[in-house]
Formats: C-alpha cells, sequence, structure tokens
C-alpha cells in the first residue's frame, strides 16, 4: 500500500516536472545538434548528470525499502538503468537551451573544464549539505524567536487579525 502510494506520488510529481518541461521548450525553437551536444556537455562537466545518478540511486534504495518482497531479482537494476538512460537529459536541453547561447555553453563548459571548475564540481555536495544544515540551524533559531513574539500576544490576550492596529492593553 505504502509503496503504491509513493509510486503513485512519484508519478504525479514526475509528470508536474515535465509538464513545468514542456511549458518552457515551447517558448524557443529547439536546439540544433551542436547546441544540444554543448548542453549534455555542460550538464556532465558542471556535474548535474552524475548529481541526477546519485539522485536515482539514492531513490531506488528507498524503493527498496518500502517494496514488496517478492519483487524480481532483476527489477531494481531494470528501473536504475531505464532511470539513468539519458532520457532525462534530453528532456533538459530544450530548458537549458532556453537560457544560454552556444557561446554561453562553450564558455561554462570551458570554465567547468579548468582546475577551479573541477574545484567547484568536487566541492558542490559538501558545500550544499553543509548550506542546508546552516539554513536548518538558521530557521529554527528565527522560528523559536517568532514564536516567542506570537506568545507574548497570545499571552496579553491581544492577538490582532492582520491588519488591525494594536491598541496598548488597559487602556
Amino acid at each position: 500500500m505504502i509503496f503504491s502510494l509513493f509510486f503513485r506520488g512519484a508519478a504525479c510529481g514526475l509528470v508536474s516536472v515535465f509538464m513545468v518541461l514542456g511549458l518552457h521548450a515551447q517558448d524557443t525553437a529547439p536546439a540544433d545538434a551542436a547546441k544540444s551536444a554543448a548542453i549534455k556537455e555542460f550538464l556532465t562537466v558542471s556535474g548535474t548528470k552524475q548529481a541526477m545518478d546519485q539522485m536515482v540511486d539514492q531513490m531506488i534504495g528507498q524503493m527498496k525499502q518500502m517494496a514488496p518482497q517478492n519483487m524480481p531479482g532483476d527489477f531494481w537494476e531494470k528501473a536504475s538503468q531505464r532511470l539513468k538512460s539519458g532520457e532525462l537529459l534530453e528532456l533538459l536541453v530544450p530548458v537549458y537551451n532556453q537560457y544560454y547561447s552556444t557561446e554561453d555553453l562553450q564558455g561554462l563548459i570551458a570554465f567547468y573544464k579548468t582546475p577551479l571548475g573541477k574545484k567547484m564540481v568536487a566541492s558542490m555536495p559538501n558545500i550544499m549539505r553543509e548550506s542546508y544544515e546552516v539554513g536548518n540551524q538558521w530557521g529554527q533559531k528565527v522560528g523559536m524567536e517568532l514564536m516567542g513574539e506570537m506568545s507574548k500576544y497570545q499571552d496579553q490576550g491581544a492577538a490582532q487579525t492582520p491588519g488591525t492596529p494594536s491598541t496598548p492593553s488597559g487602556k
């Protein structure tokens, strides 16, 4: 049951993403073969393709935990191959085509092939993880502060409707 709901939810999410991608793709002319190749190379050298493959591996690991025990032995390998087939990469070409010229892509590819670009790709997963942790801690701290401020109004019995000026109590 949970497994079925998970797949339905994932399918709905993917359909939504693909609908958005389709809307973007309608805004511009299709990329020519050279630009399409440049977009795919950019997605590779920037680490995007590798990150997508890692997400697939994580997603399959999570699905395995929720899957019925009687799944055929080759199901997960086939699922991984299907998800890593390059189909999503093809669907991303129109999105990048809309925002980057061939010259932009060539510049980005050149950057990601430099030592600094390679360092950026290598360090980005750690930066994102640590940034998430910092943002999460900050959000909890600020959230607690705001809840404390809100409780002052509840304690005073002076919770106001948004847009209603507050009046000092006892007047």
